[in-house]
């Protein structure tokens, strides 16, 4: 059993393993699809509920968000019991800016990605992490093929 200061590894793995291209939806990358309907979103990880506004890909990414969490408890080889609260936000930074994609521009936002983690010892961490995402072009971009969707 580890101990419970493993817990800033087990977020700064979360925020890695969900910010990644590994993080699909269908074969195109999850944040690209959420970025249109991103303004400022908060999911408790532990809970297995999703609200019921939350269809399509917004629940997908906050089954796909728990999950994530859960496998980095595992892999820190830390019981669920340890953790009292856990929440992940992701909030849309104001004002759009354009960056090159190979030989494409793209207009996009900064996201800004956070975790909060309480223990059941009172001790509390956070990890954050900015991304830059471009909406989802499917002229641009290529799908991952069905095989590999979600890994």
């Amino acid at each position: 059993m580890s101990r419970r200061i493993v817990m800033r590894s087990v977020l700064r793995g979360f925020l890695g393993t969900y910010a990644s291209r590994n993080s699909d939806y269908q074969g195109y990358w999850l944040f690209g699809l959420l970025l249109p309907v991103l303004e400022s979103w908060e999911i408790n990880l532990l809970v297995g509920q999703v609200p019921v506004e939350a269809p399509g890909v917004e629940e997908y990414a906050a089954r796909l968000a728990r999950c994530r969490f859960g496998e980095q408890l595992a892999k820190a080889h830390m019981p669920r019991t340890f953790v009292a609260r856990a929440t992940r936000l992701v909030t849309k930074c104001a004002g759009k800016r354009t960056t090159l994609s190979g030989s494409w521009s793209r207009d996009g936002h900064d996201i800004q990605l956070a975790v909060r983690v309480g223990m059941d010892t009172g001790r509390a961490f956070e990890a954050g992490q900015t991304i830059f995402v471009a909406s989802h072009d499917p002229r641009l971009e290529r799908r991952r093929c069905p095989g590999q969707w979600g890994q």
